[in-house]
């Protein structure tokens, strides 16, 4: 009888793993957001399709 018990390690590693994909999901939403923001001085993305268009509307016109 040497009374030892086993834990198993299944379930702290899968909360671990869950911990960091979310850490790092987050990381890279956060990346996107700070790449639009400089790119286009906003994150609001009616702003963001509205410049769009706009650069869209100015490149078709120097064209023709």
């Amino acid at each position: 009888n040497s009374g030892a018990v086993y834990v198993n390690p299944l379930p702290s590693a899968l909360m671990l793993t869950g911990i960091v994909v979310s850490v790092s999901v987050t990381a890279f939403a956060l990346a996107l957001i700070v790449r639009l923001h400089r790119a286009y001085g906003t994150i609001d993305l009616q702003r963001i399709a509205e410049l769009r268009s706009e650069v869209a509307m100015d490149d078709s016109n120097h064209h023709t």
